[in-house]
């Protein structure tokens, strides 16, 4: 039996503080005699910071490149070379890694001439190497692309998971922590990428890369078992669905019905057509997003009558979905409590500007104190609960100017106030919908 398949039966009885510690064991049980105690740490070689674990080398360049990916077990080359390990960006300008260097267990990278410095603690594990952003100075910048790794792996690539494998070799990085952004960044090629913002914070930001063999007779198993023992080693999510890790349970091939407007009058025949060939029935029984009140044109119940549906569709053998639509704001009608009458303050705003002057309740024109340079031509703005859509920007200001935007209280504005421009966090079919912040 795979040794990390034993572990995953295992940890589900443990609890989670335990989890990591078997790991750590594990690992140890499986390297040769005397080499349990051997801890590894990155190297320099010449001109190129190494770090090396049972099953992989990673070699990056002094000049901030990387340059060498290697399964150990065959020797094959993976890397793509002529690529910075690291890119970083302001505005519409970006700046490439152009150095790197090793201070204790710490990759320092730097970019040229735009004065930034990034700092990487580095922890090689037995099969994967952990990064966590020590420290980002000496520039502003609103993203670091933490991770640019390109390999040359083209058979299956994943970009979902950001991980590529072929009969012999995989890899995948794993984001460690919330505010990391990571997906494959190519879908012919391996192309792993993981990405931290300024404006949700950089340093403490983790993320994993692993390179194992994939030899056998699945090899997509043998990445699946890769990734699942850094989740459970790091302390990601690793959900379960009737006692299987989900991405491995037979039920995620199982097709869904996605029915809208399934309600307590109609939920028999549907089940009925749903127990022909799928697997889950995915439901909308919301009024407005995000407060999740039951729609009652649908289920005048309440929630007794959507229990007593969700009931009906586990008996029939099928799974059911709520589709959440999480971190949209006013899916389903604007008359959502979190914005109107009075819109929440903490709708997600990407811009902001003060008012110069007074608004009285029937104006039109905003004048601010700040340049309008590079906003959005149109769009909404959120100013002490109202909402305002504005048709043309002026240089110092707003025109055209629709108030109480989707219901929310007109009213005056003094000096001084702050107003904020609203994302649309989708914007796809004309669909204008807000975010949380």
């Amino acid at each position: 039996m795979h040794p990390w398949r034993h572990l995953h039966a295992r940890a589900r009885s443990l609890p989670p503080a335990a989890v990591g510690a078997v790991f750590i064991l594990l690992a140890m049980a499986s390297l040769p005699a005397g080499a349990a105690k051997e801890r590894r740490a990155p190297r320099m070689a010449g001109e190129a910071i190494v770090l090396e674990n049972e099953v992989c080398r990673y070699t990056i360049g002094s000049d901030g490149q990387n340059r060498s990916f290697v399964d150990r077990a065959t020797g094959k080359e993976y890397c793509t070379p002529g690529f910075p390990v690291m890119i970083a960006g302001r505005g519409n300008q970006s700046w490439p890694a152009t150095g790197a260097s090793l201070e204790g267990e710490t990759l320092v990278v730097t970019f040229g001439e735009s004065g930034l410095t990034v700092k990487l603690d580095l922890a090689i594990q037995p099969r994967y190497f952990r990064f966590t952003v020590a420290d980002v100075a000496g520039a502003e910048v609103d993203w670091v692309q933490l991770a640019n790794l390109r390999l040359e792996i083209r058979e299956n690539v994943g970009t979902l998971v950001n991980a590529a494998w072929n009969a012999q070799f995989g890899a995948c990085l794993l984001a460690c922590s919330p505010e990391v952004d990571s997906a494959g960044a190519d879908q012919a090629q391996a192309h792993l990428y993981a990405r931290v913002y300024r404006q949700y914070g950089m340093k403490g930001e983790k993320f994993a890369l692993l390179g194992t063999p994939t030899g056998g007779p699945d090899p997509a198993e043998a990445l699946l078992d890769a990734i699942g023992a850094v989740e459970l080693a790091e302390g990601l999510p690793h959900p379960m669905l009737n006692g299987v890790w989900i991405k491995k349970a037979k039920e995620r091939f199982a097709s869904y019905l996605m029915v809208h407007n399934l309600g307590e009058a109609n939920a028999d025949p549907v089940i009925e057509f749903a127990r022909g060939g799928f697997g889950c029935i995915e439901i909308y029984p919301w009024a407005s997003m995000p407060s999740y009140t039951i729609n009652k044109t649908l289920f005048p119940n309440g929630l007794e009558g959507l229990k007593r549906v969700a009931d009906k569709i586990h008996a029939a053998g099928l799974q059911l979905g709520l589709h959440s639509m999480q971190a949209m704001v006013g899916w389903g009608g604007m008359h959502d409590p979190y914005v109107c009458p009075k819109a929440d303050p903490r709708l997600l705003q990407d811009r902001h500007a003060t008012l110069a002057e007074a608004l009285a309740d029937k104006a039109t024109e905003v004048r601010v104190q700040e340049s309008t340079e590079g906003w959005p031509e149109k769009g909404d703005l959120y100013l002490e609960g109202e909402i305002l859509r504005y048709g043309r920007l002026l240089p110092n200001g707003f025109a055209e100017c629709e108030r109480g935007l989707h219901g929310t209280t007109v009213g005056a504005h003094a000096a001084g106030t702050r107003l904020g421009h609203l994302v649309n966090c989708f914007n796809m079919w004309g669909n204008v919908i807000y975010a949380p912040d």
